[in-house]
């Protein structure tokens, strides 16, 4: 459970350095404010997910079912961390903005960078 808490609370983190960072570059701004762009993103995070999951020394690493888990705790701590962040960008109020779509891609592109070295 703690573990679980952690990890929301990163992907917090790299929300906000996200929303902070990525909101001055014209360029990546332009692009992840789109809704289709951020739905490529995920379905890239998933798949990267799932190929991460294989590489667990576990006894169950090798079967579809705890791919698919895998996969789908990491996304849910990715939303739950950019919302929360998303929540504090936006002077407490939760929208799905331009502000959640750069926590979004702040969260997947940091944490994708952690999983990368972490596996």
């Amino acid at each position: 459970m703690v573990d679980i808490i952690i990890s929301i609370l990163l992907y917090c983190v790299f929300g906000l350095l996200g929303i902070h960072v990525f909101s001055k570059i014209k360029e990546i701004n332009r692009i992840f404010s789109k809704q289709q762009n951020i739905i490529y993103l995920v379905i890239f995070f998933f798949i990267f997910g799932m190929y991460l999951a294989q590489k667990n020394p576990s006894l169950y690493s090798s079967s579809l079912m705890f791919q698919i888990a895998f996969s789908i705790g990491n996304l849910i701590a990715v939303f739950a961390g950019s919302a929360i962040a998303a929540f504090f960008a936006n002077k407490s109020k939760f929208k799905i903005n331009k502000n959640f779509y750069l926590s979004l891609f702040g969260s997947i592109s940091c944490g994708t960078l952690l999983l990368f070295i972490a596996f």
